[in-house]
């Protein structure tokens, strides 16, 4: 595992490349993002997504949930995008996850990974992952870094610990308080239902739909 600052993240253009580079082998990367440590994986590697779920011990389907670093990526990873939605994208970047069925064209593998249902997608608010997301071009897959069951994704020495071996590239930002957890909607049956709620409010999302 090597171990980058957060810092370097904004002083050297030459360690986000190296990341992005890292992703596009198919390796496995963690970040802080949103007070928490995330590890994430190139989208469209099928090797890397089931290294992401190897590496949590997981037999099943893996965490779903995607980062893209635009509208533009987000139409290119979605099947639908569907205009009664879009006002919620005056949220992004932000603490907002929105529901989408998954492109077909991505590997059969990555696609029976992540199961049938609709993803979570998130613009991601920290300008270092998105800029990473943005230099791969492509999206990354995206979970806590910790065991199933098993806490410890806010510290350094915790992930250290149990991904030392997996996780290829770690950027280090200190011990991690956890926030409120991002609000999750989907579109179901015409109108926009609030699967969890989070940092954004129900009366935000609302006011937000009077504007449009």
């Amino acid at each position: 595992m090597k171990i980058f600052s957060y810092s370097s993240l904004s002083s050297s253009s030459l360690v986000r490349k190296e990341i992005a580079s890292s992703l596009d082998r198919g390796e496995l990367v963690c970040l802080p993002c949103n007070n928490t440590y995330r590890i994430v994986a190139d989208l469209s590697n099928a090797d890397a997504v089931v290294r992401l779920a190897q590496s949590k011990r997981r037999v099943g389907k893996v965490p779903s949930l995607i980062f893209v670093s635009d509208k533009k990526m987000l139409q290119e990873t979605v099947s639908e995008i569907k205009p009664e939605i879009t006002p919620l994208f005056a949220f992004w970047p932000g603490p907002l996850t929105i529901r989408f069925k998954l492109n077909s064209s991505f590997p059969r593998i990555v696609l029976k990974q992540l199961g049938k249902g609709k993803i979570g997608i998130r613009i991601p608010i920290d300008p270092h992952v998105r800029n990473i997301c943005k230099t791969l071009n492509r999206p990354l897959l995206v979970s806590s870094a910790n065991r199933q069951r098993k806490r410890g994704e806010g510290s350094p020495a915790q992930v250290v610990k149990s991904f030392s071996t997996q996780v290829d590239i770690f950027v280090e930002h200190g011990e991690l308080q956890p926030s409120k957890h991002s609000t999750v909607c989907e579109m179901k049956k015409g109108n926009i239902k609030i699967v969890r709620s989070g940092s954004i409010s129900q009366k935000e999302i609302e006011e937000v739909f009077k504007t449009f």
